[in-house]
């Protein structure tokens, strides 16, 4: 009896071990879709799966040969997602994924602790937050938001840009001559004394991003100005395929 056990044991080894490598790399692909990398940081992130997976396989075939075999493979099955979830690094956001995981689950537990405010501050991860806020008062927003911080801004300020029914409203205290033309938002602001002129897309730009403005004049000697652009109002369009899921997922849980 013994040796049949043993031998039936023997058999369902390699089945154990890729159908839990499967299980684990399907989830890691499925982490690896949801988010959006930078490429070293994607590379990064696929190796350590690898490895999670790998060893996945062989500690699943070590509680194979315990009383508990079930339970035993189910438990690595859940230390290996957590883990993959914990060691995948920043993306493109630079938001941590698992700070994403638990902002989410918490909104969708408490969904009274969103609040509008959210929508007027500087965006910051975990950017659920700011999705989970979009969702919740999206029939109140303009259709086009950022937050900009321009070359000659302190390090921790900005100034909020937002386009509702085609007019254009700034909190920059030189905002000015703005107009929508063919696709982009235009207009003029001061930048160390000078008028200085900058074009920001309505649509296909991946944010954030850089803008560059250029000046009326060059009587300071600069040939051109930037500033950095960051979601304000974070549409899912504008982030991951996660909170995509997300926004999808508050539909569900709050119709």
């Amino acid at each position: 009896m013994n040796s049949k056990a043993t031998q039936q044991t023997g058999s369902s080894s390699p089945r154990i071990i890729a159908a839990t490598v499967l299980a684990v790399s399907l989830w890691q692909l499925c982490l690896l879709m949801l988010f959006t990398f930078e490429a070293q940081a994607f590379l990064l992130a696929a190796v350590t799966g690898m490895a999670i997976a790998s060893c996945s396989g062989f500690l699943a075939l070590y509680f194979s040969e315990k009383p508990h075999r079930n339970q035993g493979i189910f438990v690595v099955l859940l230390l290996a997602w957590y883990l993959q979830i914990i060691t995948l690094p920043n993306d493109r956001f630079d938001a941590r994924p698992a700070d994403e995981f638990r902002a989410a689950i918490g909104l969708m537990l408490k969904p009274d602790v969103i609040q509008a405010d959210f929508l007027f501050q500087r965006p910051r991860a975990p950017y659920a937050t700011a999705t989970a806020a979009v969702h919740k008062y999206q029939d109140d927003l303009p259709e086009h938001s950022w937050y900009i911080r321009f070359s000659d801004d302190p390090a921790d300020s900005g100034h909020l840009f937002n386009i509702r029914n085609e007019v254009a409203a700034s909190s920059h205290p030189h905002f000015r001559n703005a107009r929508i033309f063919e696709g982009y938002l235009v207009f003029e602001v001061d930048q160390f004394g000078e008028s200085v002129l900058y074009r920001l897309p309505l649509n296909g730009e991946a944010i954030p991003f850089t803008a560059y403005g250029v000046p009326e004049t060059g009587a300071s000697g600069h040939d051109m100005y930037t500033a950095e652009v960051f979601p304000h109002i974070l549409s899912p369009g504008q982030q991951s395929r996660f909170h995509t899921l997300f926004f999808h997922l508050l539909n569900l849980r709050f119709r």
